[in-house]
Formats: C-alpha cells, structure tokens, sequence
C-alpha cells in the first residue's frame, strides 16, 4: 500500500504581534515543495509584479478560511484576490507565520534553527 499524502492544516499564531492572534487564518502546511520555493523566489524578487504573483499563488493554494471582514462588515474570501485586498502589513504577517510554521517540523533537528535545513536555506534562515 503507497503512502498517501494529505493536506495538513494549521492555525496561524503571531508571536511578534499578539494582536493577529484574533485572526483565525487556516492554511496548509504540507505543500508541495514548488509551492513552497515558487512563493519564496517571487517573494524575494525586486520587481512588484513578482511579488503580486506570490501573493494570489499563497491566496490560491495555502489559504483555507479566516475570518476577515473588510471595513464594512464584509466577509473577505480566502482567495488569492482575498489576499491581494489585504493591508500590506497583515498580508506580510500572514506570510511570515505560515513560513516559519512550514520550516518548522516539530521535531528537534540538526540545523541551527530548529526545522528543516532545507527550508532554512530556502527561507534565509538556515546555512
């Protein structure tokens, strides 16, 4: 019998910014390993189309549900449209938790920031 892959899910927590942690924001965490390094290229990209493009491929397959409004009451989609609407600053918090949860493995690891040495490396945090 082949191991079946599944779409692990995680809510996000904001450590450096507790006031977040009243956003429910569920994504995956178990992506494929292009997803992952597609987002962290466009990402670290100087052209702004590039980043746009990280943005709606993070709305589009990280993305499961959250409950943000806009400013008159309105449910925001968990979209890639969802994501682009939302301010700079949550957009990047959002981003920057669910990476560090993906590098993190749960389990203690040889590299020096805890989780995978490949996702550090991917991420800047490793070697």
């Amino acid at each position: 019998m082949a191991y079946r892959l599944t779409d692990v899910t995680r809510r996000l927590e904001f450590p450096e910014n507790p006031d977040l942690n009243a956003i429910d924001v569920e994504v995956s965490v178990d992506v494929p390993l292009s997803t992952f390094f597609d987002i962290q290229v466009m990402v670290s990209s100087d052209k702004p189309e590039s980043i746009r493009d990280a943005c709606l491929l993070f709305g589009q397959e990280i993305l499961r549900s959250w409950d943000i409004q806009d400013n008159d009451g309105i449910d925001i989609a968990p979209t890639g449209s969802g994501f682009l609407s939302l301010p700079m600053t949550i957009a990047t918090e959002i981003m920057t938790s669910w990476t560090t949860q993906v590098a993190s493995s749960g389990k203690p690891s040889p590299s020096l920031n805890g989780g995978s040495q490949l996702a550090g490396v991917a991420t800047g945090m490793g070697t």
